[in-house]
Formats: structure tokens, sequence, C-alpha cells
């Protein structure tokens, strides 16, 4: 593992239950489900502090979800609004000038994923990092997931499950950042904010990775870079029934998992 200054701070968000047919199936929280017998949660929490040297790593979930047995495993207070939650524990707690927040669902992430992430911003000096992998990459590594893919430059890309924040930039768009997540599943009201002419340039597959980062990164006040990254873990989480499927080689059998996986 790289061995970086201590001035990262993580953030694992792993809070949510499951609905639908992945509750059907026994599933109640994706982070308590284990891969070689250690939860996702714990091997999200053991890759921040081992791949991107975060000495700190929060976990926002309630109570009921245990912490890992983590040296860096703090958890933070919990009330079921994200992004609320998320900028009430930077602004409380973190010192550090970065901070890689992270969902608890994904199954096989890797420290030398989150390496790279922090790799990209340091370079970068961006205020957000936000990395994207080629879709022949994932689905080389994961044949059968089911992602979104969008279309820059030719070619097809899907986000990943983890950014790369300067504190100073999210606090100081707080606001934005809030008004941002409640607009997110409205195509309208993202126009709003993004213009039509944005939307309609990606929906038809015409824009490039530059001017997704000059267009978005003027709406959001940052300089935002959308990293380029070969590490299909950061892109694939379990999210719905059908990734029970796509994972089911690497997750441990859900009935010897009913005592951590239900609660």
């Amino acid at each position: 593992m790289q061995c970086w200054r201590s001035d990262m701070h993580g953030i694992i968000c792993a809070g949510a239950k499951t609905k639908g047919a992945l509750r059907e199936r026994g599933v109640e929280r994706v982070p308590l489900l284990t891969v070689n017998g250690e939860t996702i949660l714990a091997r999200t929490c053991r890759s921040l502090r081992e791949g991107a040297g975060c000495k700190h790593v929060c976990v926002l979930a309630p109570e009921e979800v245990p912490l890992p047995d983590d040296s860096s495993a703090i958890r933070g207070q919990y009330s079921g609004a994200l992004v609320a939650d998320v900028l009430h524990y930077v602004r409380q707690k973190t010192t550090e000038e970065y901070i890689v927040l992270a969902g608890g669902d994904m199954p096989l992430i890797t420290p030398q994923a989150f390496a790279a992430l922090r790799a990209a911003g340091t370079f970068s000096q961006a205020d957000l990092v936000y990395p994207i992998v080629l879709r022949e990459e994932i689905e080389a590594a994961f044949p059968g997931t089911q992602r979104t893919y969008l279309r820059l430059g030719g070619r097809q890309y899907s986000g990943g499950n983890a950014f790369w924040l300067r504190r100073e930039w999210l606090l100081t768009q707080a606001d934005l950042i809030t008004e941002l997540f409640a607009r997110r599943k409205s195509i309208l009201k993202l126009a709003q904010l993004f213009g039509l002419g944005f939307l309609l340039r990606i929906a038809v597959g015409a824009a490039t990775k530059e001017y997704l980062e000059q267009h978005l990164g003027a709406v959001v006040h940052a300089k935002l870079v959308a990293e380029v990254l070969p590490y299909p873990e950061l892109a694939v989480d379990l999210d719905k029934a059908v990734d029970l499927d796509t994972f089911a080689g690497y997750l441990d059998p859900l009935d010897e998992q009913r005592g951590t996986s239900a609660m």
C-alpha cells in the first residue's frame, strides 16, 4: 500500500435499508453482506484506510449497524437525510483538506481503487473528482452486470460510487449541493440548473469528457475532473435483486449470513 500523509478523511454512507425484491430475497442491509467472511462495510473501511490513507473513516448508519472492527472506524450522527448528515459531519468533525465519500454497497471494492482515486485528486488538485469506468472493462470483469452508461466522445462509461472532495468547496457550496441532490430524479428540475442544451447533448451522446467537466464545473463552481480509472469495482454496486446473481460467486452464501444481512 502507498504511504500517505494523514490528511484524508473517509465517509461511508451505509444507513439505507433495502426495498422490494432485494428485501424479499432476505437482504435488509447490503453493507452487512459478507465476502470471504468480511462485511462489505468492513471491506470499504479497510480499503479507504489502506488505499486512500484515511486515518479516520466515518460510518453514517444507525446504531443497529455495527461498526467494523477497524481502528479507523467511527460513527457519525445519522438521521437518514444523506446530504444533511454528510454536511453536518464534515462541519463538526473534520479538519482534513480532502474527503473521500463512498457508498457502502460496493461488494468488491479494493484499496487499489481508492489509491487511484486519491492519486487522481492529488495530481489534479481538483475540488471534485468523480471516477468513471469504461463499459468494456466493467463487462469484462463482471459479465451480466446491469449498469447505466453515458456516451462521452464515442465511448461509454459508467460512474463510480465514490467521490474525492475538497472540504472547503463542499462546505462553501452546501446549499447548491443540497439542491442538486433534491432535484436528482427530475429531468425538468435538473434542466433548470444544468440547461436543456446540456441535457440534450448528454442524451444523444454528443458530449465529450472535457465538455462535461467544464459545464458541470461551472454550475457547481468547482474544478471538476471526471477521471477515467481502470477499476470496475468502483462502478459496480449491489442495489437490485439481480445483483445478487451477478455477485453470487463472490458473496458468502446468504443462508450463512442470516445473522448479519438481516440486521
